[in-house]
């Protein structure tokens, strides 16, 4: 692999898994109100998730949303009103007493689908950091 390249990939996964998302939010949450082993779980499920849409966008799945532009831009606009409505609820939850719940592995591995972030990286990451034709 080119090192130029390592590079790039590696600052766009900083700048993935670093900036906040829907995904920080849960686990700064889970975090908080179950504990760090709780929120493990939460983690295997992102991670999963992440991986099977990077999978789905590998096999092309992002050919789709970039041949379909009206779709691209419906998912900036309902991703940005999504990471401000769940900014809104998180701001205004209030600790309850005996409710220590936590999503499972199979919450956060769903959740990726709905999670505009994820789509964003998803499809960048593979129209951006993949081999054309033969080296693909």
């Amino acid at each position: 692999m080119d090192f130029a390249l390592l590079i790039s990939v590696a600052g766009f996964a900083f700048a993935s898994c670093a900036t906040p998302g829907p995904n920080n939010m849960l686990l700064t949450h889970s975090a908080a109100r179950a504990g760090y082993g709780a929120s493990l779980k939460l983690l295997l499920g992102i991670m999963l998730g992440l991986q099977l849409l990077l999978l789905l966008s590998a096999l092309g799945l992002s050919q789709l949303f970039f041949s379909l532009a009206v779709y691209t831009r419906g998912l900036k606009i309902l991703g940005s009103g999504y990471l401000l409505w769940l900014a809104w609820q998180i701001a205004r939850t209030r600790p309850a007493s005996n409710d220590v719940g936590s999503m499972n592995w199979h919450q956060g591995m769903v959740f990726q689908f709905i999670n505009p972030k994820a789509w964003v990286m998803a499809l960048f990451a593979m129209s951006g950091f993949t081999l054309a034709d033969e080296q693909y």
